[in-house]
């Protein structure tokens, strides 16, 4: 955040605080200051660096979807002879245009600052205010958009309640592939390479072009793939960031990229590891670039109450959950492993 940015956040804050803060207008930060903010929220949430991120105008947004048939091998092309109606054809096989609804979901956060650390300290406070919340609301979206309402156990005011994750899109689908891994090392990362390969057979037509499917695993299988001698791996330090950002690509499998996500851990009642596989163009974040704070004063305690708030949304463009397509089946595959990773 440069010094110009920075002084109009300062100033901005300070004459809010003298405002009526009921009037909504007047608390949507200026386009430069909530451009920073988003910064640090990809900064946070590296979902937003693969998926498609989209800016929304409105709080919601038709994405228009062409499908067909997943059956179909020529993805709902025919040769039809001489004087033969196309409309004999198998109409589940048709090419036909959609729409999947973007809805952009409120994310709220808080914090107080003393009064006295703004007087008596330079302009790094509010800095590291909002890097905090950049920060907390990034982690709250990776987790919301891969897992979403998976998780039974999740209080109404999580976040993830506002999202269909990833993960809750595969077993709706009920695209699930188990996979069972030994002691050995080898055979484990061998089990790996082939458990994700049968996953992304199982996205049909979804998963014929390896190049452009994603991965992301636990931290159990990140580390069992980044040991392992057999595949092109980024170094567990993060020293080779060629293969993408350090810390988060595990290793390029059967010429597929796998991430980790330390948010998938522990989410499978007596597995091991799990694994999403999509294509990369399939997940979409939109985002409305509209940061909402809200000052309040609290004298009692000479301190003030900030409240921050940003609108954005997520979907997948092929789901036949959200959609209600008939054979139109999901981009989305979930691996769950089960025996043991030395």
């Amino acid at each position: 955040m440069d010094d110009k940015t920075l002084n109009l956040v300062k100033k901005t804050l300070d004459l809010r605080i003298l405002e009526d803060t009921n009037v909504a207008s007047q608390n949507y930060l200026p386009k430069p200051v909530a451009k920073e903010i988003i910064k640090y929220i990809t900064d946070a949430n590296w979902c937003r660096k693969i998926f498609s991120v989209i800016k929304m105008k409105k709080r919601v947004l038709p994405i228009p979807v062409i499908s067909s048939g997943r059956t179909s091998a020529t993805n709902g092309v025919y040769y039809v002879a001489r004087g033969v109606d196309i409309s004999t054809k198998n109409e589940g096989n048709f090419i036909r245009l959609h729409s999947n609804n973007l809805e952009a979901k409120k994310l709220m956060a808080y914090a107080s600052v003393d009064n006295e650390d703004i007087e008596d300290s330079d302009i790094d406070v509010i800095k590291n205010l909002f890097l905090a919340f950049g920060e907390a609301f990034g982690e709250a979206e990776e987790y919301s958009f891969l897992l979403g309402q998976d998780d039974g156990t999740l209080p109404a005011d999580n976040p993830a309640q506002a999202f269909v994750g990833l993960v809750k899109l595969a077993k709706d689908a009920g695209l699930i592939v188990p996979a069972v891994l030994s002691m050995s090392a080898n055979d484990s990362v061998i089990g790996i390479e082939n458990a994700l390969s049968l996953g992304a057979k199982a996205l049909g037509k979804y998963g014929k072009n390896r190049g452009k499917l994603i991965t992301f695993v636990d931290s159990n299988i990140a580390e069992a793939l980044r040991r392992s001698n057999r595949l092109v791996t980024v170094d567990p330090q993060g020293i080779r960031q060629d293969l993408g950002p350090a810390g988060m690509q595990a290793a390029i499998v059967a010429g597929t990229k796998v991430y980790e996500s330390a948010y998938l851990a522990g989410t499978q009642a007596g597995k091991i590891g799990m694994a999403i596989i999509t294509p990369s163009n399939e997940p979409i974040i939109g985002d409305r670039e509209l940061i909402k704070i809200v000052p309040q004063a609290i004298p009692e305690s000479d301190k003030i109450r900030y409240i921050i708030s940003e609108r954005v949304a997520f979907g997948v463009r092929h789901t036949a959950y959200s959609a209600g397509l008939a054979g139109n089946a999901e981009a989305v595959a979930l691996v769950t492993f089960t025996g043991s990773l030395t």
